[in-house]
């Protein structure tokens, strides 16, 4: 295979799977997305199985470059059927484990490149995960062009099982948002993840509302926990220093006493005095309009 494609400074210790960049250790793409975008990916699958998985990915990886390179078949199943379907779509490979870098903090090989500089990744787990792919493709795609000056083609996952092989175009999502996605991770902020699976039936306009709705919600409730633990360092602060109120150039605090009031439990007076309870209650009652709201609730 001989391609012009502009090669990266980045080397790659295939033992340890690391990157490095003038004697540098730099980020890999993967780790990233599933740190930003699914960090529950695999959570449920025990480590011999996704060890025994990936040992099984790395050779057929490894079996693939090493046939496209020197043009020869295999009988191996996974490789035969991606062969079989590189001829029947006329698909020619370019390039294997062409390593995309910004040159500066990330890097990731990419499995395939093929004529028109599409870009491919193989998969041969057993359930794909499309939003996860689409992401790794993206970013591959805009690294490859930052890289070598030429525009990225189509974008595709080989997704191979035993001796079937199913190649699907996937959607690019624009290098605005890989960037961003990106920025978020070295800042160490969250991300809005408007590209989400779940997000597939809704406008992308409600997508981004949902999604900053859910980073809100998260900050809100951390920052309600941490709040409540500063509150409770506060009360005894202030009882050891008989303190009844603080006053600063932003908030007033005033501390109240440990006390005990009384109130009408009116479930165990409706039960005991039902008609009575509704005499009272037909008696005094009055509308209460409630405007329309959403409930929302975190998984």
């Amino acid at each position: 295979m001989r391609n012009n494609l502009t090669t990266s400074n980045v080397l790659l210790d295939t033992e340890q799977h690391k990157y490095y960049l003038n004697g540098e250790e730099i980020q890999g793409i993967t780790k990233i997305i599933k740190e930003m975008l699914y960090p529950d990916l695999y959570t449920d699958v025990p480590d011999h199985i996704l060890e025994k998985a990936a040992e099984k990915g790395n050779s057929i990886h490894e079996l693939i470059e090493f046939c496209d390179t020197e043009g020869i078949a295999s009988q191996v199943p996974e490789v035969a059927a991606y062969q079989a379907r590189c001829r029947e779509l006329n698909l020619k490979p370019i390039a294997n484990e062409f390593i995309v870098s910004d040159n500066d903090r990330i890097a990731s090989p990419v499995d395939v490149i093929f004529e028109g500089n599409i870009i491919a990744d193989i998969k041969t787990t057993a359930k794909l995960f499309e939003g996860c792919v689409r992401w790794q493709l993206s970013i591959y795609a805009w690294l490859f062009e930052m890289q070598t000056g030429q525009k990225a083609g189509k974008l595709m996952v080989l997704w191979l099982r035993d001796n079937v092989a199913q190649f699907k175009e996937v959607e690019r999502i624009p290098s605005h948002e890989c960037d961003k996605m990106i920025e978020a991770y070295f800042e160490g902020k969250k991300y809005v993840n408007k590209y989400s699976d779940s997000l597939k039936e809704v406008s992308s306009d409600m997508a981004e509302i949902l999604n900053m709705i859910e980073v809100n919600e998260i900050s809100i409730k951390e920052a309600e926990a941490e709040n409540k633990l500063l509150k409770s360092k506060l009360i005894q602060l202030m009882v050891k220093d008989e303190l009844k109120a603080i006053k600063t150039d932003t908030m007033n605090v005033s501390y109240i006493a440990p006390s005990e009031r009384k109130k009408v439990d009116w479930r165990s007076f409706q039960a005991a005095e039902n008609e009575l309870y509704t005499e009272i209650a037909s008696k005094y009652s009055k509308p209460n309009p409630i405007k329309g709201s959403i409930r929302i609730k975190l998984k």
